[in-house]
């Protein structure tokens, strides 16, 4: 079974590859963890382009012999760069939606991306 390192570990690394394959977020980085073990580091909050991605796990389901377990991805952008998030977002769900990674274990299925909310800091 799939565990939730494995997810984080597969999202991180096809974030990179979206972060690498646009000239948009030349410069930009990003810190992916689950919503347990998120904290926000002072020193990683004040550096420039910096991209916080939060992983919210829903509980799984068993639904015609498989499992679905649905995730939330919180984006969180430096202040008043909400656009390089949507675009990152955007591009993730473009490229990855239902295609397998790469051992066929995971049919990745997204939404397009929404703003939940915006706020200052």
């Amino acid at each position: 079974m799939i565990s939730e390192e494995n997810i984080l570990e597969l999202i991180g690394k096809e974030m990179k590859s979206i972060l690498n394959s646009d000239n948009a977020f030349h410069g930009y980085s990003f810190v992916i963890t689950n919503e347990t073990q998120y904290e926000k580091d002072e020193e990683l909050k004040s550096q420039k382009k910096m991209i916080f991605i939060v992983i919210k796990y829903y509980p799984a389901t068993l639904n015609f012999g498989q499992i679905i377990m649905p995730i939330q991805l919180d984006v969180i952008s430096e202040a008043n760069k909400i656009d390089i998030a949507k675009r990152l977002l955007y591009a993730f769900a473009e490229t990855y939606n239902l295609e397998f990674n790469d051992d066929y274990t995971i049919k990745q299925y997204f939404q397009s991306p929404s703003v939940l909310s915006n706020f200052n800091e």
